[in-house]
C-alpha cells in the first residue's frame, strides 16, 4: 500500500468532533471511546517522554506486553508478540497522531 494513501477507520460510541489545524491535519475528540482501525502500522511511539509516569514492560506466555501511565491520567497499553507483530493497542486519554504507518501518543492536549 501506498503510505501516502493509508486507510484509517473511526468508529465513535459517543459524539465525535473533527476539526482542521493549521497544519492540515486532522484532530479528533469524542465523550465516549473511539476504535481506530488502521491498514497499516509499522511502529507504536511516544511523542514526549517527560510526560511519562511510569511505564512497565513484562513477558508473558510468547507476547511483550507494554503499559505505560501518564502525568494526568493517561494511559497506553499495547503488546507485540515474539516476532514483533503488534497484536494489541489500546489508549485512553490521549492524543494520537497517525503519520505514514507510525501511531504517536501524547497528553491529551499536548
Amino acid at each position: 500500500m501506498n503510505p501516502e494513501h493509508e486507510t484509517v477507520a473511526i468508529h465513535p460510541q459517543g459524539t465525535l468532533e473533527v476539526r482542521r489545524a493549521e497544519d492540515g491535519s486532522l484532530r479528533v475528540s469524542s465523550d465516549e471511546p473511539v476504535t481506530l482501525n488502521l491498514s497499516v502500522l509499522r511502529s507504536v511511539g511516544i511523542k514526549n517522554l517527560v510526560n511519562v509516569e511510569n511505564y512497565f514492560i513484562n513477558r508473558l506466555m510468547g507476547s511483550v506486553p507494554h503499559q505505560v501511565m501518564f502525568w494526568g491520567g493517561g494511559e497506553l497499553r499495547f503488546a507485540y508478540n515474539s516476532t514483533g507483530d503488534l497484536i494489541e493497542l489500546h489508549a485512553m486519554g490521549l492524543s494520537v497522531e497517525l503519520h505514514l504507518g507510525q501511531v504517536i501518543f501524547d497528553v491529551a492536549g499536548g
